[in-house]
């Protein structure tokens, strides 16, 4: 099992409810969610997050969340760099059915009090 969807943030009902919020926004078509198993171990994705925006499907421009705040670039290097990570990550992932499953699983058996 994937250990963020079982790490407390907040309280059970704060967990319960963005579960399925996060279950809920991955109906959507422009909305995928994949989990990694916690059995994989690292992955590039435990350096941060990664946001990548795309005009024509090719990532253009690259998020980065950090402390005292985020970063935004074009930088052809980083955004590339960047997507190479992405996608090492998502090797790893369940697929989007699977994932939206256990998402939904984790909210009703751990979550709701």
């Amino acid at each position: 099992m994937p250990r963020l969807l079982h790490r407390l943030v907040g309280s059970p009902e704060i967990m319960h409810e963005q579960l399925l919020h996060v279950a809920h926004l991955s109906g959507r078509a422009y909305v995928s969610v994949q989990v990694v198993p916690a059995a994989v171990g690292a992955t590039a994705g435990l350096s941060g997050d990664i946001s990548l925006a795309s005009v024509d499907g090719t990532a253009d421009v690259l998020h980065t969340d950090a402390v005292p705040e985020g970063h935004t670039t074009e930088s052809r290097s980083l955004v590339r760099a960047a997507a190479v990570a992405f996608e090492r990550v998502r090797q790893h992932a369940l697929p989007h059915a699977q994932s939206r499953e256990m998402v939904l699983k984790v909210a009703e058996e751990k979550w709701n009090v």
